[in-house]
């Protein structure tokens, strides 16, 4: 995760910054930069990464922005219909002894 050297309070930990990265434990993060003329929106939260989905932990509100522009090709537009959660499959396991016919357990 990105951090600052200035949030550091004590000098030896700074000292330390190096050690690390001679021996690559820590890794530069680049200086980001956009292109006169681009658009550009960040946006940080914390993912919680897990086997069964992912759930957004920490997040500001965001406030309500209203396009300027509007997309008018049908594909993009079915694109930006679809949702960004993926679905949970069902089923599960099923009990022993239980049989299923034709999409009923019993």
């Amino acid at each position: 995760m990105p951090f600052s050297a200035r949030a550091l309070e004590e000098k030896r930990a700074r000292l330390g910054l190096v050690e690390c990265m001679n021996h690559e434990l820590l890794q530069p993060y680049p200086v980001l930069h956009e292109k006169p003329g681009d658009y550009v929106a960040q946006i940080k939260f914390t993912v919680l990464l897990m086997p069964n989905g992912s759930d957004r932990i920490t997040s500001h509100p965001l406030q309500e922005v209203q396009p300027t522009k509007t997309v008018d090709d049908p594909e993009i537009k079915a694109w930006l219909a679809l949702g960004v959660k993926t679905k949970k499959k069902g089923g599960g396991k099923k009990k022993k002894g239980m049989v299923e016919v034709q999409g009923s357990v019993f």
